[in-house]
């Protein structure tokens, strides 16, 4: 399908000094700073969730921990279109995250032919987040695959970016980043190599569902210079996502099949150990 309406950049770097101001209880540096591709990412106190993964742990996430797809996948639908169960939303800004109250919801703002469509997170009081700040889909994908406090979901290990909530948003939130850690590209000598992903097909190769793509895999989205989106596949060509909102949702009347952008991105298929 050719899709004009492509994914927007996913990038969120650095820290909020702030933010982090409790220590996680286990804190490592994180020395990777920067992804290769020349987007700096400043964070310094990340920790995992339920303790660092330790390598031949056993299960299908390879650090101990079992990936449930079914979970991961009824996450997806239920938090497509509001903020995910930590209270967090990812902005592009120095403030780099903000929490929102609950019954906050992103509302799909439809754009005239030619122009992408876009949307806006709408809180109880009536105020906004438009969408030039919204930068949400790995926050949203950590959330699916991972441990958010509070709430069932894929059960993977996910790296804690800005450290232990609840103050922190959970997970990581830059699509490089959280790609990198799947696939057991972080630096050695801070994290257990510990594999969670493959991938399947051939790497930012423009080409169809390769065969073995299964609901709970995810897609990474590349724009020739690097990842930009990050969506989780449900099945029968559909994903879900963030930023903006899409799923196979009867109520997601817009594009919310996998190939977004074809002909301007070309992707990475991540298939879930």
């Amino acid at each position: 399908m050719a899709n004009d309406q492509v994914a927007k950049m996913d990038d969120e770097g650095g820290a909020d000094s702030a933010a982090n101001a409790e220590a996680p209880t286990l804190v490592v540096e994180d020395e990777a700073a920067s992804d290769g591709a020349g987007n700096e990412d400043a964070s310094t106190l990340v920790a995992f969730a339920g303790g660092e993964p330790t390598p031949g742990g056993g299960g299908g996430g390879g650090g101990g921990e079992v990936y449930d797809r079914d979970k991961a996948v009824a996450y997806a639908r239920k938090f497509w279109n509001r903020p995910c169960n930590d209270g967090f939303i990812m902005v592009d800004s120095s403030k780099f995250f903000e929490r929102v109250p609950a019954g906050a919801k992103f509302v799909h703002d439809a754009m005239p032919s030619g122009t992408a469509d876009r949307e806006h997170a709408l809180l109880p009081d009536g105020t906004t987040i438009g969408w030039s700040l919204l930068d949400d889909c790995t926050h949203f994908i950590s959330c699916c695959i991972g441990q958010p406090p509070g709430e069932e979901a894929g059960g993977l290990k996910i790296r804690l970016m800005w450290g232990e909530g609840p103050a922190n948003p959970y997970g990581i939130s830059r699509v490089r980043s959280l790609v990198d850690y799947l696939l057991a590209r972080a630096d050695e000598r801070k994290f257990a190599k510990v594999e969670r992903a493959t991938i399947i097909g051939d790497e930012k190769t423009d080409q169809d569902l390769p065969d073995g793509m299964a609901a709970g895999d995810l897609i990474a989205y590349w724009n020739g210079s690097d990842y930009t989106h990050l969506a989780i596949y449900l099945g029968d060509n559909n994903i879900a996502s963030h930023t903006y909102s899409r799923s196979d949702s009867a109520d997601c009347t817009w594009d919310h099949v996998w190939d977004l952008g074809r002909g301007k991105f070309k992707w990475t298929f991540i298939h879930m150990k």
